[in-house]
């Protein structure tokens, strides 16, 4: 509701009034299933407060919002962004409620960067465009089976993928 928003964004308010006192800068991140995850909430966050946006691409496809129109509204705003990559099909169903979240995790819903569909290479180049000079995390989100596992592959072709979009 309206009112609620209003209080979020208080409370938001409340702590970029922190993070000012200290030096230190705000970004919401944007995820799927919370209040604040397409273009539409996040022009509201922008509009109604000062804090800027983390913008995490899998999160952004997974919610089925597109990446590139956030940067389109949040330029200028972005702290920073975490570099991951998604199953469109797993997150569209995750998203229609054909398929819970956790099974989809379980079911590889995070790609190797560069092998989902999230196309990460328009989102960096659009970002450069928009004049982001900040910080890039790269996530590599996945269930292990068993403790004997280990992600060192799929952080390493996530790496071999997105060193030479940021060169």
């Amino acid at each position: 509701s309206n009112a609620e928003w209003a209080h979020l964004l208080n409370l938001i308010g409340s702590v970029q009034h922190v993070c000012s006192r200290h030096r230190l800068r705000l970004a919401v991140q944007p995820r799927f299933g919370t209040i604040i995850q397409g273009p539409a909430e996040i022009e509201r966050l922008l509009v109604g407060s000062e804090a800027g946006v983390c913008v995490d691409i899998a999160h952004l496809a997974i919610a089925g919002a597109d990446p590139l129109e956030v940067i389109d509204i949040a330029a200028g705003r972005i702290q920073h962004v975490h570099v991951n990559d998604v199953d469109l099909d797993l997150a569209r169903r995750v998203r229609e409620g054909a398929l819970d979240f956790d099974d989809a995790v379980t079911r590889n819903l995070y790609r190797p960067v560069g092998e989902g569909g999230a196309n990460v290479a328009r989102v960096v180049e659009a970002l450069r465009s928009a004049n982001y000079r900040g910080w890039y995390t790269l996530e590599q989100e996945t269930r292990l089976p068993g403790p004997d596992m280990r992600p060192l592959g799929r952080i390493s072709r996530s790496l071999e993928y997105v060193v030479p979009l940021l060169s």
